[in-house]
């Protein structure tokens, strides 16, 4: 899973603003227990899906987060 983090981390600074690179990113991180480097991806993501207008998949992510909080 190493791997893979670290080709999300790069995906992620070459496409900075694609939301769903910071989700694959969280997904990754959170597989591998390392909860609050996801949570930040996590909220990457949230916060891009705003400024491009797509509430709904943000709201969802919202949720999303408030239950990991939830677990720590």
């Amino acid at each position: 899973m190493s791997e893979a983090i670290s080709q999300f981390e790069n995906s992620v600074r070459l496409k900075p603003d694609l939301a769903v690179l910071h989700y694959q990113l969280w997904v990754a991180l959170y597989l591998e227990n390392k909860r609050l480097e996801a949570l930040v991806s996590l909220t990457k993501a949230r916060d891009l899906l705003k400024e491009q207008g797509k509430g709904e998949d943000a709201e969802k992510i919202e949720k999303a987060i408030q239950r990991i909080q939830a677990e720590s």
